[in-house]
């Protein structure tokens, strides 16, 4: 079945491709090529209800183009079949309309969820509406245990770390050509001295040495 948009089912190019590699054989020949199942000579690699490649037969078309609406009626977005199916029940509530909507099909009855026979045609239209690119086929998601999976880069702070060292601060003995001696800041609450490294060393009134190592 050929839409008015020009687009051509699966189904509609195998039937030209057995025809084109039958060219100027006679029915009934043991070497023309068909799409009977199981048949050596079936230029199909699955059976017919399932290989993709021979997709949108008539029997399959109504149900493809009903999956197809229905799919873009709840968000068209990227979701698990069983999900829509239960929306399309009724179970759910459509993501669209946060109502419970149960889809009526194309013969006018709706689906049953407790009916093995409703749910695999279900999938059937899924697969249908897919393979004749009705559908984005990412968008359906039919494997049995399906888990979301965030993707982000995220970013952990290293722990903090402090290196804490006495500072040391360089001044002359006092006098002139005297050597320089090297000191040790010590904070005792409020107050504050310095420490020499040679010996004790306390500051005078003009803040030069009053003890500490001297120069005779």
């Amino acid at each position: 079945m050929t839409e008015e948009n020009g687009h051509r089912t699966p189904y509609e190019k195998m039937v030209d491709l057995k025809d084109f590699v039958n060219a100027g054989t006679k029915k009934g020949s043991p070497d023309r090529f068909n799409v009977m199942d199981g048949d050596p000579r079936s230029i199909l690699a699955m059976a017919r209800s399932n290989d993709p490649f021979y997709c949108g037969q008539p029997s399959q078309w109504e149900a493809g183009e009903w999956f197809a609406k229905f799919h873009k009626n709840v968000g068209g977005r990227k979701t698990h079949i069983r999900f829509l199916f239960y929306v399309a029940v009724g179970q759910y509530k459509n993501p669209l309309t946060d109502e419970h909507e149960p889809f009526h099909l194309p013969d006018g009855t709706l689906l049953d969820k407790e009916s093995e026979k409703d749910w695999n045609w279900f999938q059937d239209a899924a697969k249908w509406a897919r393979n004749m690119k009705l559908v984005e086929p990412r968008l359906i998601v039919d494997k049995k245990k399906y888990q979301l999976h965030e993707h982000v880069a995220r970013w952990e702070p290293d722990e903090p770390s402090f290196d804490i060292s006495a500072p040391t601060i360089l001044l002359p003995t006092g006098g002139t050509g005297l050597d320089r001696e090297t000191f040790v800041v010590e904070a005792f609450g409020n107050r504050t001295r310095l420490r020499s490294r040679q010996g004790p060393y306390a500051l005078d009134d003009r803040g030069l040495g009053g003890e500490g190592p001297r120069r005779g």
